[in-house]
């Protein structure tokens, strides 16, 4: 009897235990099943408060600047050597913030204590590099807007003191330009060890009621700029020497290995009726501007651009992104398509075939290029803004994710026809009032610019995310991957912010908070990877961090 008590004991120890490991298994597994790709973290939890807030106002709106809502980019780097990726936010209206990473995607504001300058300056590119080759990572801000302004339209050079602090020494080093520029880019151009820049400088970007708005904008003295680093802390500019002195409108810039020589060539994205460029370096310090033998037709308002290998094929791919919504009605009351006369007209005057739908250039291996957006499925992504190509679930292939959204649909045509009637007849009623003027110094002396923005429709947008499932074939996925929030978004940026061995997502949004997303990835299967550094010891540039599928 005893013993059969003792068996029947054991025999339901053992079923609780098996019906507790069936549980936690199909707990596991749902839960598993359930979790998203990306998790948006709050700003209580990483203390990233960071928030670009723009308003209209008297000296700065949308009637003065068109790109008024352009919004800012965020750079990424490890700015004190402890293994842990740190962020630098550019703000518009606001101050830039630099946030210092403490491990476990919490982060320190160090902005007051760094030296980060806050003169009321519009900062939009950021780019980060080591630029006088000591091993510690430094920001180069660029910046714009503010036309009867230079000074504050010249470019930041923070060099990092490898303390904690930066000095700004932009003018010490020769490249506090104050042209206008929407963002720029370090390569080592002439290979001689020494990181160069080049400059997204553009003309005015004048809004319709601004003193430029209906002048030659495309002038030689507004041309891009590249200036070789001496090596000696200084940088002399070298754009006519290296034939780069191209006038467009540039958004974006990829330097990359285009064609496989083992030399940097540069991919630049041009906005309104301007070609994209893409310069071929010769090997002897010059470029060649191959666009119009490379590919057969491109985007028309060209905004961001990256360029990777989306197909594994060892050969280098350009994405770049426009503004055309994917829904019939947005594409209709916003843009309006396509003009058959206007196309005509930039192909005459010197353009190329530039259609408003994204391109994704697909490397040929023989110096050209074949558009397959269209048939990847991401031609259309809305207003886009910047866009990354990298592996975010650690399957080998390279996926997309695109920011997107304005903050006030500036094209809309209804809206367009209402601005314009509320403001002439605002200037009606002052002058039936004030015959002679009234002592008012311009239009918006008299111009309330929240009754402006108010007949303008204002609605956020997702984000783009593509899983890349091969043979160019490109899933959205942004709601099962857990990236779907509405926002106004502009600058993003990847990188693996805790070490787990998947890439992060941030992003700079216009009235919200930043976004961080981690990556779950290291909770699915297969998600294998190795990480690689490469060191130099004089600190000469070389392959950085990176991760490897395996």
């Amino acid at each position: 009897m005893k013993k059969s008590v003792k068996l029947y004991v054991f025999w339901f120890i053992i079923s609780a235990l098996f019906l507790c490991v069936l549980f936690l298994a199909i707990r596991n597994s749902s839960s598993k099943s359930d979790q998203k790709r990306f998790t948006l973290l709050n700003s209580s939890s990483t203390n990233i408060n960071f928030n670009n807030k723009i308003k209209d106002t008297k000296e700065s709106n949308i009637l003065l600047y068109a790109n008024f809502y352009g919004g800012a980019g965020v750079g990424v780097g490890d700015f004190n050597n402890d293994g842990l990726q740190d962020l630098y936010f550019a703000g518009n209206l606001v101050s830039d913030k630099l946030y210092l990473n403490q491990g476990n995607l919490t982060f320190k504001d160090i902005t007051s204590t760094a030296g980060i300058i806050d003169d009321g300056g519009w900062s939009t590119g950021v780019t980060v590099a080591d630029v006088n080759n000591d091993g510690y990572q430094d920001v180069y801000v660029s910046r714009e807007l503010y036309d009867d302004k230079p000074d504050l339209r010249a470019n930041l050079l923070y060099i990092n003191n490898g303390d904690g602090t930066f000095v700004e020494s932009a003018k010490l080093f020769g490249v506090a330009d104050s042209q206008r520029t929407r963002h720029a880019t370090f390569l080592d151009y002439d290979k001689d060890g020494f990181l160069d820049l080049f400059l997204l400088t553009q003309p005015p970007n004048p809004g319709g009621y601004s003193n430029f708005s209906g002048t030659t904008l495309l002038k030689p003295e507004y041309h891009l700029k590249l200036f070789k680093n001496t090596g000696k802390n200084s940088f002399i500019e070298v754009s006519e020497k290296a034939g780069i002195k191209y006038t467009g409108f540039p958004n974006g810039v990829s330097a990359s290995d285009i064609n496989n020589d083992g030399w940097t060539d540069l991919y630049v994205t041009n906005d309104f009726y301007a070609p994209d460029f893409l310069f071929i370096n010769n090997q002897d310090g010059t470029f060649t501007n191959s666009i119009d033998t490379a590919v057969g037709h491109m985007s028309y308002y060209s905004m961001g651009v990256d360029v990777a290998d989306i197909n594994n094929d060892a050969l280098l791919d350009i994405f770049a992104v426009d503004m055309v919504a994917e829904d019939n009605f947005r594409s209709k009351s916003n843009m309006s398509g396509m003009n058959p006369k206007r196309f005509q007209q930039v192909i005459d005057d010197g353009g190329h075939y530039q259609y408003m739908y994204n391109s994704v250039q697909l490397n040929n291996g023989n110096s050209t290029f074949s558009n397959v957006a269209q048939l990847t499925g991401m031609a259309a992504t809305d207003w886009s803004w910047s866009n990354l190509i990298a592996d975010f679930n650690n399957n080998g292939l390279k996926d997309t994710y695109i920011t997107n959204g304005l903050l006030y649909d500036i094209r809309n045509t209804d809206a367009d026809k209402n601005v314009a009637r509320f403001i002439d007849k605002t200037r009606y009623d002052w002058l039936q009032k004030y015959p002679d003027g009234g002592n008012i110094t311009s239009l918006f002396d008299i111009l309330n610019l929240e009754d402006v923005t108010a007949l303008m429709p204002s609605q956020p947008l997702k984000n783009y995310a593509y899983k890349n499932n091969g043979n160019l074939e490109f899933q959205k996925v942004m709601d099962d991957w857990g990236l779907n929030q509405e926002s106004f978004s502009n600058g993003s940026a990847y990188a693996d912010l805790d070490n787990d061995g998947d890439l992060d997502i941030i992003v700079n949004n216009i009235n919200s908070k930043a976004f961080v997303y981690r990556n779950n990835s290291e909770t699915f299967s297969n998600s294998n990877f190795i990480r690689l550094e490469l060191i130099d010891e004089a600190h000469k540039p070389v392959l950085g961090l990176s991760l490897i599928h395996i």
